[in-house]
């Protein structure tokens, strides 16, 4: 429905009309390709954040959940995890199925200091891998 024609829109400054509909309006309702996301910086960075412990076990028992982010195409990918242990054995998940995906590698991984992220193993692999891992104050979750 037009806002214009039916009086509800007075006094609010709108980027222009075409063919008698808001502009702004059309290009909110319009959608993205996703395959033309991925040709970008697809994987540039990569933000990452365990949390938990909750206080109901999911049905696989697992009380945290992990998340990865791609910061160009904002696709979320969350895992479900018992433990922050397996954290390094996740990521290495995450990283051979949407480097496969995307044909691209991951430049960046974006974490705060949490012990899942922070130990000898996982940073020989990111180093290993070529990977830059940029660390961030531990709770502050705006950051990752």
């Amino acid at each position: 429905m037009n806002l214009l024609k039916k009086d509800l829109a007075d006094g609010i400054s709108f980027s222009g009309e075409k063919d008698g509909h808001c502009i702004t309006c059309l290009e909110g309702k319009q959608s993205r390709n996703y395959s033309e996301e991925l040709e970008g910086k697809c994987l540039q960075l990569v933000h990452s954040d365990v949390c938990g412990p909750m206080s109901q076990e999911s049905r696989s028992g697992g009380r945290y959940f992990l998340t990865f982010i791609d910061d160009h195409t904002r696709k979320v990918f969350v895992y479900i995890i018992r433990s922050k242990v397996e954290v390094f054995e996740k990521f290495r998940e995450f990283k051979s199925q949407f480097e496969n995906q995307t044909g691209k590698q991951i430049k960046i991984l974006r974490t705060d200091k949490g012990s899942g992220y922070v130990n000898r193993d996982f940073k020989n692999f990111l180093r290993n891998q070529g990977i830059k891992h940029e660390l961030t104050i531990p709770y502050s979750p705006e950051k990752n």
